[in-house]
């Protein structure tokens, strides 16, 4: 993140993106002590809130109709 800041394009990006979401410009060392102050068990309590087996969903996406015929044929 500190080398990202070398270049004059990141450091202007970092700047907007502070004044869009936070409304005001946010240092550097404030974003550093916040990350440095999360725990190991801060993303775990996090990552058992997130990923609830039964609030996931399973997607197939596959060929149907002409299109798997015509895959098909081209394999085989």
């Amino acid at each position: 993140m500190v080398l990202s800041l070398e270049s004059t394009t990141n450091r202007m990006t970092r700047l907007g993106s502070g004044e869009l979401y936070f409304g005001k410009f946010v240092p550097i060392n404030r974003i550093l002590t916040s990350i440095d102050a999360v725990s190991i068990g801060d993303v775990f309590e996090l990552a058992k809130k997130l990923f609830q087996v039964e609030k996931f969903s399973t997607v197939i996406i596959k060929p149907s109709g002409k299109a798997q015929l015509a895959a098909r044929a081209a394999v085989g």
